[in-house]
């Protein structure tokens, strides 16, 4: 990974959603936060900011304005740190600072960037693509497939395996329920991951979208799902938790 590579700037042209500085890191994102702007916007290891298409900003952009050819590299490239003292040969990765590397893994899940010069402390090898998020999801059931299902608290418990960042918690049954909404509420260590509860409305097997009020999951938070409406003779309650990692 460490043959020397030109900085290579190509034309992107898509509009700033906030000022950047030379140097900063940036993604245009695709999910349900930017899908009406569809604006470049700094990376921010500790928010949701996943980096579907990830470049570092060349020249000084003002919010508002175009990225054009020449502002943004999306390419592999060899980058100057001005700070000085990275660590040869050592990873970086997206910051808490918005914009900004550190090389100290942040957030869930950590975003690696490229890897520090083996020789110079204030330059680094920026490599795009290693920050694209890889999806992670997986299902649990919460009930068995034939008896109908009943209120609770943590009718299933477990713990998540590794760090993930959710997308979204998509919920269904193997039998309707007859007569009133199915309400699923997720916690992550005993508090839900909901703005609203997941609901399930009475003759549908789907839920309906839910917004989240919590994303970070880390390896080792237990999460429960709870039932707390049970609708009529529903039955086969599952859970799919969908996310990136």
């Amino acid at each position: 990974m460490q043959g020397e590579a030109g900085a290579h700037a190509i034309p992107i042209v898509a509009e700033a959603g906030e000022d950047f500085s030379a140097g900063d890191i940036v993604f245009h994102d695709f999910d349900e936060r930017f899908s009406v702007e569809r604006k470049w916007w700094l990376v921010d290891a500790n928010s949701y900011s996943p980096v579907k298409c990830s470049a570092r900003i060349a020249v000084a952009v003002t919010a508002g304005s175009n990225a054009v050819a020449g502002t943004v590299q999306s390419e592999p490239a060899i980058v100057d740190y001005p700070n000085g003292g990275l660590t040869a040969n050592g990873p970086i990765y997206a910051s808490a600072t918005a914009g900004g590397i550190t090389q100290i893994p942040t957030g869930y899940p950590a975003r690696l960037l490229g890897f520090a010069h083996p020789t110079d402390q204030s330059r680094w090898y920026f490599y795009p693509w290693l920050a694209q998020p890889k999806p992670y999801a997986f299902t649990v059931a919460a009930s068995d497939e034939t008896t109908a299902l009943t209120t609770g608290t943590a009718k299933i418990t477990f713990r998540a395996e590794c760090d993930f960042r959710l997308d979204e918690i998509v919920a269904s049954l193997a039998r309707a329920s007859s007569s009133g909404p199915v309400i699923i509420d997720v916690k992550k260590n005993g508090s839900t991951v909901f703005s609203t509860n997941l609901t399930i409305n009475e003759n549908e097997k789907t839920s309906s979208p839910a917004t989240l009020s919590v994303r970070e999951i880390a390896k080792g938070d237990e999460i429960t799902v709870d039932i707390t409406g049970a609708g009529t003779n529903a039955a086969g309650l599952k859970v799919a938790l969908i996310g990136e990692r």
